[in-house]
């Protein structure tokens, strides 16, 4: 109980400063009369900001979030070499999300899904604590485990080239301050699209086992 309130708790940090904080602190800069480079350049350090302060607190640091750092600062170098265009501060993040999209549907099309690659480990003790009757089983069990490393793979490959596309358009159409706004709807929507699509496919894959035992026992019978 005591964990579940604590994962809770960080998500509901997590998604105030994500979300929240950013709109607030752009809207006070823009009442303040800064710049639209200033103000989106404070709102979109929120998020890097809570990835330091994650890596300082756990003592581990998260690749994906440190490439989310050197992003930023390179946006910050960006933006100075070009006098203060704020479209790098803009893109720097649908860059991101779309290359870690891209890597994911590469490592889906060439039969090597990268999720399963991240979790060979959980793979390997999961394996280790079954007991198979045969080989055949146990080569069962893990193309079982393939098709879902694959299909959870191309799912999140797909969202995360989407939120890029989008975002991006995003930029390139409207004003600073709508992007700020609507940007962060996709964010929330993408995020959502997320969490959904992983619990459906986790519900159905766990049907589909269950429904695979029974047969199983039917045959045993």
């Amino acid at each position: 109980m005591k964990k579940n309130n604590n994962q809770i708790r960080n998500l509901t940090v997590s998604f105030i400063v994500a979300f929240i904080l950013p709109v607030i602190a752009y809207g006070i800069l823009k009442w303040l009369h800064y710049s639209d480079t200033m103000a989106l350049g404070v709102a979109t350090a929120f998020p890097v900001l809570l990835t330091i302060y994650s890596a300082i607190r756990k003592r581990k640091i998260n690749p994906i979030g440190l490439v989310a750092v050197c992003g930023f600062l390179i946006s910050i170098l960006a933006v100075y070499l070009t006098n203060g265009n704020d479209m790098a501060f803009k893109l720097w993040h649908p860059i991101l999300t779309g290359a870690i999209g891209i890597v994911l549907l590469f490592s889906a099309a060439i039969n090597h899904p990268i999720m399963g690659i991240l979790s060979r480990n959980k793979v390997k003790a999961a394996l280790e604590e079954e007991v198979y009757d045969t080989e055949e089983d146990k080569a069962a069990d893990l193309a079982e485990m393939h098709r879902f490393f694959m299909i959870y793979t191309l799912f999140m490959g797909i969202v995360f080239a989407l939120h890029a596309t989008l975002t991006i358009m995003l930029a390139l159409a409207v004003g600073t301050t709508q992007f700020v706004l609507l940007s962060k709807g996709i964010d929330i929507g993408s995020i959502i699209i997320l969490a959904g699509g992983i619990y459906l496919i986790n519900r159905r894959l766990s049907e589909d086992e269950i429904q695979d035992t029974e047969k199983n026992d039917d045959h045993s019978i």
